[in-house]
């Protein structure tokens, strides 16, 4: 499956969050992702290696988060013992950064530690939040609390905090 970012996705710059996340919400309804194992699935055509890691390891962060090395060539660290609703947040980054800032693999990517204060970094959330957390359904319902959002769009609380705060920025809410 080839989905190309429009160009100004993968130019980088304080403008790009409603690019971004305008891209991720079409991914997101074009792809249909509704369950992890529906995500799983996308990853594996994809060509994602999940490397399942003890907490322990998680942890320490010794390791690359994720290293995209080509088309189809693309490995993630992940800790087993994670919720659901974590994994999807960071499967769907993967995702983010295997189309935004690799090209589909035509250009290597690294990122080597979760929280990096990078633009890649912040760009892979901007795809999350927009697959998962998409504008036209989110910001209806954003006066609820964080923990009701939290619940009714099953992603981890930071999420919906994180949301809110780029939609404040972008006075949306």
């Amino acid at each position: 499956m080839q989905i190309s970012p429009p160009t100004e996705a993968t130019q980088l710059g304080e403008k790009s969050y409603k690019i971004i996340t305008d891209f991720a919400r079409w991914f997101g309804v074009s792809t249909k992702i509704n369950e992890i194992k529906d995500l799983e699935k996308l990853l594996v055509n994809f060509g994602v290696h999940l490397n399942f890691i003890s907490t322990a390891q998680w942890l320490a962060n010794t390791f690359n988060f994720l290293e995209i090395t080509g088309p189809k060539q693309i490995k993630l660290n992940i800790c087993r013992d994670f919720e659901e609703d974590l994994k999807k947040v960071f499967y769907i980054q993967v995702l983010g950064h295997y189309l935004l800032h690799s090209l589909e693999g035509k250009r290597e990517f690294m990122l080597k530690k979760l929280g990096e204060k990078t633009i890649y970094s912040k760009e892979g959330l901007c795809f999350s939040l927009g697959v998962l957390l998409p504008d036209e359904v989110f910001i209806p319902v954003a006066q609820k609390t964080d923990e009701e959002l939290s619940r009714l769009f099953r992603v981890p609380l930071h999420m919906v905090q994180i949301k809110k705060t780029f939609l404040k920025k972008e006075n949306l809410i």
